[in-house]
C-alpha cells in the first residue's frame, strides 16, 4: 500500500476495562471475595425498597450456593391491590370445564387441575394499564396501535370502495343527499354516507392501544391448603392454563402476563381471599440495584454483584399509579415488611430534597429498626451536588441511615463512556454534598456509582448501564453484606452503629477530595473486616442519649426543639423539627 513500516505496523490495542463495568475492585470486595469465597454474602439478606425486582430477570435467580435469590415480594404501595368483593358458585359444563361469570361479564373457563373444596370463588378485576410501567407503557401501547392500525384502516377502504362504486355506477357525484334528486338514489347515498362513517367510528376505537381499555379478571380460592389466585391474561375467559399462584413467599413463584408486554407478575392473597396484590415493577431501577447489590451470574462471574450470596427481601414503595414516586404509607408498611423479613440490610436508592433534616414517624419508624432489631439502613445521599448541603432525605435526617457519595474511577470512566484519561478516583460531580443542616457531615462514605447490571425482562435487554448514587449505595450495601457474612461466619457480635463505625473509620482517604462529597472516604471491605475484629477483641457497650437543643426562629425567644441520637462510641447527627420524606429514585 506504501506505507510507512511504522504506520503499516498494527495499532497498539488495550484490553477492555471488565471491571468497570460492575465494579469492584475499587472497594477492594473482589478481593475480599476471591480470598474468602464463602464470604461472599451468605446467610445475609438484603431488602431493596425500590420500584420494585423483576424475580425472572438475569441473575436474580439463585445465589452463589443454589438458593434462591429472591425470597419474598411485597407491593407496600397498595396499586396492584385487588378487591375481590365479589364471590360466586362454579358450573361444571358438558365437557367437563369449570366455568363462572368474571367480574368483567366474561364467561371464566377455569384450569380443571385447580382444587377447590369448598367450591367458592371470589372475584375481582383489575385495569391491565395499572400494571404497567411507564416504559413498557409507551412500548406496548405503540404496538397495540400499530397491529390495529392495519385492521381499521382496512374497515374504511371497504366503506369508501363501496360509495365509490356507486358514484361511478349511478353518475351521482353530489356530497350532499338533499342535493340529489332521484328519491332511491338519495336513499342509497344515505345509507352509504352513514356506513362510511361507522366505518369510521369503528377504526377510531379499534385504532385504540387495546391496553388503555382492557381489564382482566381476578379469581381467587383456597385449595384447602392455602389461598392461591390466578389473572385471566388473555382477556379473552380462557384460563384453562392459567397457573394458580400461592402468596410469592410460600412457593417462591411468579408468571409473565403476555408475549407483548414480558412483564412478570407475582402475587399476595391478604385477608382471607379478600385482597389480592398483583405485584409487578414499576420500572428498570429496582432490578438494577438488586442486581448490584447481590446479582449472580453462573458461568460469568464478571457479571456478579457485590455479594452474589445474599438473598433478597423486595419491597416495592414506587407506586405504578405515580409514576414509581413513593407515599409516606409505602415508605412506612415498606420498613415493616423489611421487619417482618427479618432482614439484615435495606438498600433504599430513593430521597429528596430537604430544607432542614427533621423527625417523622417514618425516621423513628427507621431508627426504630436500626435500633431494636439491628437492621442496618443504607441509602443514596443523592444526585444535586457540586453544591454544598445537597444531601437529600432520609439520609440527611438521621445517624440510623449510612448516606453513600458516589465515586468514578478511571477504568469506570473508560468502561461506562469511553473516556481516554481521568484521575484514578474522583467523584461524580453530581454527587450530593454536605454538610447537612443540622451540622452533621451528612455523606458517610462513598461507593463506585455506575454499572451494568440487570433490568426486567420487559426492558428486551438483559443488562442497562445507569449512574448515580442509586448505584452506589447498592454498591456499598453488598460491601457490607461482605462484612456481615463474614461476622456471623466467624461468630463475631456486631450492631449496626459498630459496622458503620467501622466502615467510616477504615474508609480510604482520595487526595484531593473534599469531606463534605467523599465523607469519611472510598469504602474498602477488607480493611473494615479487620477493623470489626480488632473492634471484637474489646469490651464495648452501646449507649443512646436524646439531647435537646433551641432552635430560634425571628423574635422568638423559645424555638422548637430539634434532636440528636449519639451513642457512645461514634458521631452524632441532630434532628431537626421539619417533616423527613423521599420522592423520586436518586438514580
Amino acid at each position: 500500500l506504501g506505507l510507512h513500516p511504522a504506520m503499516a505496523s498494527p495499532m497498539s490495542l488495550t484490553a477492555f476495562p471488565e471491571a468497570g463495568i460492575m465494579p469492584r475492585d475499587d472497594t477492594e470486595a473482589s478481593r475480599f471475595v476471591s480470598e474468602h469465597p464463602e464470604w461472599d454474602g451468605r446467610g445475609v439478606t438484603i431488602a431493596v425498597l425500590d420500584t420494585g425486582v423483576d424475580p425472572a430477570a438475569v441473575g436474580l435467580q439463585t445465589t452463589s450456593d443454589g438458593r434462591p435469590k429472591v425470597v419474598d415480594i411485597v407491593d407496600a404501595t397498595g396499586s396492584g391491590d385487588v378487591a375481590m368483593s365479589a364471590s360466586a358458585r362454579a358450573v361444571a359444563g358438558e365437557d367437563g370445564l369449570v366455568r363462572l361469570q368474571g367480574r368483567t361479564g366474561r364467561t371464566l373457563a377455569l384450569n380443571p387441575e385447580w382444587k377447590n373444596p369448598s367450591g367458592e370463588w371470589r372475584l375481582g378485576v383489575k385495569p391491565v394499564i395499572e400494571l404497567y410501567a411507564g416504559q413498557l407503557k409507551g412500548r406496548v401501547t405503540a404496538q397495540e396501535r400499530e397491529d390495529a392500525a392495519a385492521a381499521s384502516k382496512a374497515i374504511v377502504v371497504e366503506a369508501d370502495a363501496c360509495l365509490a362504486a356507486w358514484r361511478a355506477a349511478t353518475g351521482e357525484a353530489a356530497a350532499d343527499p338533499k342535493g340529489v334528486a332521484d328519491v332511491a338514489l338519495r336513499r342509497e347515498l344515505e345509507e352509504l354516507l352513514a356506513a362510511q362513517a361507522a366505518a369510521k367510528a369503528a377504526a377510531a376505537v379499534l385504532g385504540k392501544a387495546k391496553s388503555e381499555t382492557d381489564v382482566i379478571d381476578v379469581v381467587a380460592w383456597n385449595d384447602g391448603s392455602t389461598w392461591r389466585a390466578a389473572i385471566d391474561s388473555s382477556r379473552t375467559g380462557d384460563m384453562r392454563s392459567a397457573p394458580g399462584l400461592a402468596s410469592f413467599k410460600e412457593e417462591r413463584q411468579y408468571a409473565t402476563l403476555d408475549r407483548t408486554s414480558q412483564l412478570s407478575y407475582c402475587l399476595n392473597v391478604y385477608d382471607d381471599g379478600a385482597i389480592v396484590s398483583i405485584v409487578c415493577d414499576a420500572g428498570s431501577h429496582g432490578s438494577h440495584v438488586a442486581g448490584i447489590a447481590a446479582g449472580h451470574h453462573p458461568g460469568s462471574p464478571e457479571r456478579n454483584g457485590v455479594a452474589p450470596g445474599a438473598q433478597i427481601v423486595v419491597v416495592k414503595i414506587g407506586d405504578s399509579r405515580l409514576g414509581s414516586m413513593e407515599t409516606m404509607q409505602g415508605l412506612m408498611r415498606g420498613v415493616r415488611a423489611v421487619v417482618s423479613n427479618k432482614c439484615d440490610l435495606i438498600n433504599l436508592s430513593y430521597g429528596e430534597p430537604t430544607a432542614w433534616p427533621g423527625s417523622s414517624r417514618l425516621i423513628e419508624q427507621i431508627q426504630n429498626a436500626v435500633g431494636t432489631r439491628g437492621v442496618m439502613f443504607i441509602t443514596s445521599a443523592g444526585n444535586a451536588g457540586p453544591a454544598l448541603s445537597t444531601v437529600g432525605a432520609p439520609a440527611a435526617c438521621s445517624s440510623a441511615c449510612v448516606a453513600i457519595g458516589a465515586s468514578v474511577s478511571s477504568s469506570m470512566a473508560k468502561a461506562g463512556y469511553g473516556a481516554r484519561r481521568g484521575p484514578d478516583q474522583t467523584l461524580y460531580s453530581w454527587s450530593s454534598r454536605g454538610p447537612v443542616m443540622n451540622g452533621s457531615l451528612g455523606v458517610s462514605v462513598c461507593a463506585p456509582g455506575g454499572a451494568l447490571a440487570s433490568v426486567p425482562v420487559w426492558n428486551l435487554s438483559k443488562a442497562m448501564h445507569m449512574n448515580g448514587t442509586s448505584m452506589a449505595s447498592p454498591n456499598a450495601c453488598g460491601c457490607v453484606a461482605l462484612v456481615l457474612s463474614a461476622a456471623k461466619a466467624c461468630g463475631v457480635a456486631y450492631t449496626p452503629h459498630s459496622i458503620r463505625r467501622c466502615l467510616e473509620n477504615a474508609a480510604s482517604h482520595v487526595e484531593g477530595l473534599s469531606v463534605w462529597g467523599l465523607g469519611r472516604g472510598l469504602l474498602n471491605v477488607r480493611r473494615t473486616w479487620e477493623m470489626v475484629l480488632r473492634g471484637a477483641e474489646r469490651a464495648t457497650a452501646e449507649l443512646q442519649a436524646q439531647v435537646e437543643a433551641a432552635r430560634r426562629h425571628s423574635g422568638d425567644e423559645a424555638g422548637s426543639s430539634g434532636a440528636a441520637v449519639a451513642d457512645a462510641m461514634g458521631g452524632a447527627s441532630a434532628r431537626g423539627s421539619g417533616a423527613a420524606g423521599a420522592a423520586g429514585a436518586a438514580g
